[in-house]
């Protein structure tokens, strides 16, 4: 990775942030859902700039999920809202791909997701998804919208009442680039026996901040997933990269898992398809 990096570091100059290093004895494990199936379903809406939607639904694929796509379609609002209410009801998986939906607008990016899916009908739906043990996924603004909802707060779409929140990087740029991780919680399923990752990082808000009174207890609960291993470009005190919900259903990264395939990167041969995607499989196989 240092390799990679170094050839142009004097062309593409950016400022790096050392954040205070963390660790957590604490371990959470998804309760597994009674009902049991050889090809969970896996549902990706699609909104107005989303990206990524392609390469997830072929991890997801390729790990064995059967995959349904929603189209958001805000000219034709009764109708988008009923598509992705009555496709949540039948899924297992409910995995929110990134990009810049709305063009970041109103205010930021994930505004726009964060206000299809707080629609009553749309939130019921994705309630009675986590009641019945499903599971929730969201990637670098999917990740955002579900910290904007309350998901990782709470397990469910509710009310924000704590310090959590995606922040700006600093100078409000986005950064991109291939960064190691550590986890420093191996929830199960998402990361059973893993100890690090390398994987592609482009956002402008991957400041993930909270006060000291919510860090500890996040820490403290085995919330905080995943870190930057050393130096990155997006200032968060603690380098959190990915955190998960208390009751492990919930779970959101930074990083595009999706954009991860083994000799993809030229160089950076430590970057391999990360092992999440099998890993849900698994949750709903065994």
């Amino acid at each position: 990775l240092a390799s990679y990096n170094k050839p142009l570091e004097e062309v593409f100059e950016c400022a790096y942030y050392q954040p205070e290093e963390i660790k957590t004895n604490a371990k959470i494990s998804v309760i597994a859902q009674d009902k049991k199936t050889d090809k969970p379903l896996a549902l990706i809406p699609i909104f107005g700039g989303t990206n990524g939607e392609y390469t997830l639904e072929r991890q997801l694929k390729r790990a064995g999920f059967e995959v349904k796509t929603v189209l958001f379609r805000s000219m034709f609002m009764e109708e988008s809202y009923k598509e992705p209410v009555e496709a949540i009801k039948e899924t297992d998986l409910l995995a929110i791909p990134s990009g810049m939906s709305g063009g970041g607008k109103p205010n930021s990016p994930a505004k726009f997701i964060s206000i299809v899916l707080s629609q009553e009908e749309v939130k019921k739906a994705i309630n009675e998804l986590l009641d019945r043990k499903g599971l929730v996924t969201g990637l670098g603004e999917g990740f955002k919208a579900l910290v904007d909802l309350g998901l990782i707060q709470h397990g469910r779409i509710k009310e924000k009442t704590d310090s959590l929140q995606m922040a700006p990087n600093p100078m409000n740029k986005n950064y991109a680039g291939l960064f190691k991780t550590s986890i420093i919680s191996p929830v199960e399923p998402y990361y059973r026996g893993a100890t690090s990752e390398i994987l592609p990082v482009s956002t402008i808000f991957g400041r993930i901040e909270m006060d000291q009174e919510d860090f500890e207890r996040y820490n403290s609960k085995g919330q905080i997933v995943s870190v930057f291993d050393g130096a990155n470009p997006y200032g968060s005190r603690y380098g959190i990269e990915a955190m998960v919900s208390e009751n492990g259903q919930v779970f959101g990264k930074l990083g595009e898992i999706s954009q991860l395939e083994e000799g993809l990167y030229a160089n950076v041969f430590e970057a391999k398809t990360s092992p999440v995607f099998k890993n849900l499989k698994e949750y709903f196989v065994k």
